[in-house]
């Protein structure tokens, strides 16, 4: 396989002691672990909440951000423990404002449509699993608003009622909108997403590889050329659902286009590191898994399994701390030198106090978001590996 073929080499070439966990790597089992060691560590019996704060840091509790909650709901709901995920969709819902939205925070106004957007999919996978009816309703509720934001230049307004259009609230609410038309069979959701699709492929879209910028201002039309891997992720969910409704090849073929590009080898491709992993953080990879496994498992390309599969043994070699525990390995001392250890090439790792407790690199940072996107990523590698 690629991956093991890239240590290989490089404990060939560089002399080093081949320590690779990898090589022990179930997906299944790795997913168990990082909910085990979640709810361990960050779930607050007294607050019935996750906290914020990482326990070895401090023992003051704080309310994450929605996104924090959306992504380990989702994480959890998908596992089908019904009990855990109750408790986790009861603190979900504390964070929905009198308008509907789900606010950064509980008791604040502020709403950003990419956060409302995976609350659809958290609540639509609740549905799933509990047949309860709020969360299909919630969630219908949810896409009308997410619509009432596109711009007048067009694409999803990012923070709603504010002036930056967003690729990745664009490109979520695509997906929500398909996702949320397996339940209704509403006609409109489909066009909906493909208008979103359509406008980030004109206004957004680096022709030079594919990949979508972050942003554009509406008022002065400032584009944010940063790219990050969780915009093709949606991206490649989005037109595999709207393929598997369509029969429209078109969409898949620009599915395939996306995915041939992430895993791109060369020096261009910008979401990839000189070891054949991405290199964007957890908390934004985890998507573009989600969308490989979407193209495998829906859209019927199985090409790229083996190579999802990779990927998703890097994550499990580079950024475990521990058991069942994972931060970006270039955030942290002890896991940038196993890298460059087993790879023979520098980590990026520079020191950062916010990584850490007291600014101790003996006591690394962890946090509930990296977590259940970590969760996410095994729980897309074992759907398309079992």
């Amino acid at each position: 396989m690629y991956f093991l073929s890239i240590f290989v080499a490089l404990n060939t070439a560089f002399c080093f002691p081949l320590q690779s966990r990898a090589n022990s790597f179930n997906a299944g089992a790795a997913y168990k672990s990082v909910l085990n060691s979640t709810w361990d560590l960050f779930w607050n019996g007294e607050h019935q909440a996750f906290n914020l704060n990482d326990p070895s840091c401090t023992s003051n509790f704080s309310l994450p951000a929605v996104w924090d909650i959306a992504v380990v709901a989702k994480a959890f709901i998908d596992s089908g423990d019904i009990t855990a995920s109750q408790k986790i969709l009861s603190e979900l819902y504390s964070y929905q404002g009198s308008s509907g939205w789900f606010n950064a925070l509980p008791n604040q106004t502020e709403a950003f449509t990419d956060d409302n957007a995976q609350i659809v999919w958290a609540l639509l996978a609740a549905y799933d699993l509990t047949k309860d009816e709020k969360h299909l309703k919630t969630a219908e509720q949810l896409v009308k608003l997410i619509q009432g934001q596109w711009s007048n230049i067009g694409g999803i307004i990012w923070q709603t009622g504010e002036a930056y259009v967003a690729s990745i609230s664009t490109t979520e609410a695509a997906l929500a909108a398909v996702r949320l038309y397996k339940y209704n069979h509403d006609e409109s959701l489909l066009d909906f997403a493909q208008q979103c699709l359509n406008w980030m492929e004109e206004k957004l879209k680096d022709p030079s590889d594919g990949f979508y910028y972050d942003g554009t201002n509406r008022n002065n039309g400032d584009v944010n050329k940063g790219k990050l891997s969780y915009t093709v992720g949606t991206a490649i969910s989005s037109y595999t659902y709207l393929y598997s409704f369509t029969k429209n090849e078109t969409f898949l073929n620009i599915a395939n286009q996306r995915a041939t590009a992430v895993f791109g080898t060369n020096t261009s491709n910008v979401l990839m590191n000189a070891s054949g992993g991405w290199n964007n953080g957890l908390k934004y990879v985890h998507l573009l898994f989600v969308g490989i496994a979407d193209l495998i498992e829906i859209g019927g390309q199985s090409q790229y399994t083996e190579k999802l599969i990779d990927q998703g043994k890097m994550v499990y070699e580079f950024d475990q701390l521990s058991d069942g525990v994972y931060v970006d390995f270039e955030s942290d001392a002890s896991l940038a030198d196993h890298y460059t250890q087993l790879t023979g090439r520098p980590s990026g790792y520079t020191f950062n106090a916010n990584n850490y407790c007291n600014a101790s690199e003996s006591s690394p940072k962890r946090s509930v978001l990296t977590q259940g996107s970590a969760a996410q990523v095994f729980y897309q590698v074992g759907r398309i590996n079992s």
